[in-house]
């Protein structure tokens, strides 16, 4: 990094829920980004190299964790002589003004009427929410609001929000029709889930449903008085979604985890919930045979590990299990051991963004949870294939890296995250110490013509810092002709400066 830029005091890494369009599909998946703090006290949000955002940190300042958010929410307004926020700050979406935004008071607290987003919104989840802040908090009735397209205006929905000082700024849910029932807003995507039972005194109590936003009840048990799971229940993974219809089904004594829960999956609504994983619970510990399921899970990418707990540890061989649309059962693709919880010897793991379409594995050793030596990359384009080694680009053979301690070194050649087997795309380049150095290509093999390679895209790096002028893919890159494009411009230490064009590739 030049020597003028900013220097990081701590660094915080997030594992953070995003959105990506891959080969004209939307898909829900965890993103990896870096969150640092800066010594000029600025909250610094980074992807790839390029920063995505930068906010002056202050006492009452969230965490970003949604990265459509991060990357395409911009905001506009007055600030003091401290560089606080004060007076109308006004929101924009990839740069069209949407009404949201209200007012800051002179101590950087919301104050007055105020529309904002929705938490999780994005293109496909335009939800906003409307009501007051008193002293920065959140009070009263608070109406949600929503809409299909961007071209539509905003509608109300069936329900509202309360905020009441008793519940410590929970959620709660009114409905036309039951009006002593309160609930709390889970998550809404395409699918639309809340939750919906009774608070006592700020607790959760007695029976909770968890609905789509049909009103069909798809999970849900009680809590006992202290507010605590109680009992048998039904809970939907985290990332549920229609592509990712997973429960688990167990049972809670005083919020603890006990005995056997089993994890059920289904394809579509055509199809009965199957069991596909779970294993036993003591003192809200994993204890003896567990399979559990791929942090991706959903229909294009039905990936399970099987293998053995003590006392909440990993120990001993886990094996990785995948099986295909067309699959009738799980077969082994991937492995390795454990020692106390920890990666060792030679393993096969899957690729970050492995599924049907992208069955990419990696093979390399572990010492004590990290990489060393030679790590390999090798593809097969459907489950009938054999794995095979990428082919040699650039006197390298494609698909090879080189760890020490954990981090990567040397050449490198390494797939893109868009990689498909449609648009098979790579990086080309050196690493130095885990960071990414110099000069890196972005090479395109068309599948149409398996000998057909060329370089589209590529941009300096400095330690891990785009810098210089660099050409990109756009964030909709696809197999569609009119789709792909790359986007040309200049990085200065992370960050885009000037004009960027985007251009079709010839």
């Amino acid at each position: 990094m030049h020597q003028n830029s900013y220097q990081i005091t701590e660094e915080i890494v997030e594992t953070s829920q995003g959105y990506q369009i891959i080969g004209g599909f939307w898909q829900l998946k965890k993103i990896k980004i870096i969150i640092q703090h800066s010594s000029k006290n600025e909250l610094i949000y980074l992807q790839d190299g390029e920063i995505l955002k930068k906010e002056k940190k202050t006492d009452n300042l969230e965490i970003i964790k949604n990265i459509e958010m991060i990357k395409y929410a911009k905001w506009d307004g007055e600030s003091n002589n401290d560089n606080m926020k004060c007076g109308n700050w006004q929101a924009f979406w990839k740069g069209k003004k949407l009404g949201v935004g209200g007012y800051y008071n002179k101590s950087n607290l919301k104050t007055g009427k105020w529309l904002e987003f929705f938490n999780q919104y994005w293109d496909r989840c335009q939800v906003i929410l409307k009501g007051e802040y008193k002293n920065g908090k959140k009070f009263g009735i608070w109406e949600m609001q929503y809409r299909q397209q961007q071209r539509e205006q905003f509608q109300i929905m069936q329900f509202k929000l309360i905020y009441l000082k008793q519940y410590k700024e929970v959620y709660a849910l009114m409905t036309k029709t039951d009006s002593n029932k309160e609930g709390h807003l889970k998550y809404l995507n395409n699918f639309g889930i809340l939750e919906f039972g009774e608070y006592r005194d700020g607790k959760k109590v007695g029976k909770w449903d968890i609905l789509s936003k049909q009103s069909i009840i798809l999970a849900g048990g009680n809590y006992n008085q202290k507010g605590l799971k109680d009992g048998r229940w039904v809970e939907l993974e985290q990332h549920f979604w229609i592509q990712n219809q997973v429960i688990q089904i167990g049972d809670y004594q005083n919020g603890i985890k006990v005995g056997f829960w089993k994890i059920q999956f289904k394809m579509t609504e055509l199809f009965d919930y199957q069991d596909i994983g779970g294993g036993l619970y003591i003192n809200n510990k994993k204890t003896g045979r567990w399979k559990e399921i791929h942090d991706n899970f959903h229909n294009q990418c039905q990936v399970i590990y099987a293998g053995e707990y003590f006392n909440g540890v990993k120990i001993g061989q886990w094996n990785t299990q995948y099986k295909g649309i067309r699959q009738d059962e799980f077969n082994i693709i991937g492995g390795g051991l454990y020692f106390n919880g920890r990666k060792i010897k030679q393993w096969v793991d899957l690729h970050p963004n492995f599924e049907n379409q992208r069955q990419v594995i990696q093979t390399g050793v572990y010492d004590e949870g990290l990489k060393q030596g030679q790590w390999k990359i090798l593809f097969r384009t459907n489950h009938q294939e054999n794995y095979q080694n990428m082919q040699t680009i650039n006197q390298n053979q494609r698909g090879t890296g080189f760890y020490e301690n954990g981090c990567q070194i040397g050449k490198s050649c390494e797939l893109h995250q868009i990689y498909f087997n449609k648009y098979q795309i790579f990086w080309s380049g050196e690493y130095t110490k885990g960071y990414k150095n110099g000069w890196w290509d972005i090479i395109w093999k068309n599948k149409s013509n398996d000998s057909q390679e060329k370089i589209i895209g590529g941009g300096s790096y400095l330690n891990g810092i785009k810098n210089g002028q660099w050409t990109d893919l756009v964030d909709k890159f696809s197999s569609q002709s009119w789709q792909e494009k790359v986007i040309v411009g200049e990085y200065v230490n992370g960050e885009k400066s000037g004009v960027f064009i985007i251009q079709q590739i010839i």
